[in-house]
């Protein structure tokens, strides 16, 4: 909560005094800890599409008040800001696109051809800010992270036996994306926003550091990586769900081309800018959803 805190100050201590009320703002935070799996090769999965879903995938999403949209179909309010920090250095980036959520039962305007976005590699400690109307995920299947190096691997365990020392490896557990997850919300409390259980809070026992302090850097230039279109054997398609709707994202440029640019972005937690030529990455509205899925893997 402290951290939380630290980040909710470090985005609002520049706004001009009585720009929010203070009562009526705050840091809604949680955490996401996902297995970070192997990349896949292009022969395996061609298309993206096919067999199991990546286990560190995060859907492409909008961060909102799903409590209000559950009262008011249609009706999405966003964080004034949304922040990823990163607790690990592996796990799918961050892919962050420039498309902001539809007006209110306005989806079906969502559709369009996204022409630019921002891919984020993880890296303990760096922390990653933008608007909170913005979509965003971590499509894994498209925009891969890299496998552990083995230098990272934890040595086997050593126990005494009768004639010696014996190495017993430990047993092999995957590496974990982790990211600490801060929505700034100025002027409105979300509806399921709760404070932390005290049974929790109790569990917690790594103590916070008093002279915390986080510092931002703004990083104004970053690397460009173009995205162009691949009409013999293109990426392949997702969806998701908007408003009760089924959203496709068309990912068109070849498959190889898209790993290779996010697994450099992973490898060592770089962050680029990406330029979509049309067609390339394509978003289309289709059929309304009858039923809404209570749990969802979209918590980034």
């Amino acid at each position: 909560e402290a951290l939380a805190l630290q980040v909710f100050t470090a985005h609002t201590k520049d706004l001009p005094k009585g720009s929010f009320a203070p009562e009526q703002s705050g840091a809604e935070w949680w955490t996401l800890v996902l297995d970070a799996d192997p990349p896949k090769s292009d022969e395996n999965d061609d298309d993206g599409s096919d067999g199991e879903e990546d286990h560190d995938e995060v859907g492409m999403h909008f961060d909102a008040d799903y409590g209000l949209e559950d009262q008011a179909p249609g009706l999405m309010l966003h964080p004034r800001v949304a922040t990823i920090t990163y607790l690990s250095n592996v796990g799918a980036p961050t892919l962050v696109l420039d498309r902001k959520s539809p007006p209110p039962n306005g989806v079906a305007e969502l559709g369009c051809d996204i022409s630019r976005g921002w891919l984020s590699g993880p890296r303990v400690g760096k922390h990653v800010a933008f608007d909170g109307r913005l979509l965003h995920g971590a499509p894994a299947s498209f925009f891969p992270g890299i496998a552990p190096a083995a230098a990272d691997e934890r040595p086997a365990k050593k126990q005494k036996t009768n004639g010696g020392v014996a190495s017993i490896p430990k047993p092999e557990q995957p590496p974990q994306r982790i990211t600490f997850m801060v929505n700034v919300w100025l002027n409105h409390c979300p509806l399921d926003a709760e404070l932390l259980d005290d049974d929790v809070v109790e569990q917690l026992k790594t103590p916070i550091d008093n002279d915390l302090s986080l510092s931002l850097e703004k990083q104004d230039a970053l690397d460009c990586k173009s995205i162009g279109v691949f009409k013999e054997d293109p990426a392949g398609e997702e969806e998701t769900v908007i408003c009760d709707r089924v959203v496709t994202l068309f990912y068109n440029e070849k498959m190889e081309k898209q790993r290779a640019i996010s697994q450099d972005a992973a490898k060592e937690g770089k962050s680029y800018e990406l330029q979509f030529s049309k067609g390339s990455l394509v978003l289309e509205v289709g059929a309304q959803v009858e039923e809404k899925n209570e749990e969802s893997d979209n918590d980034e």
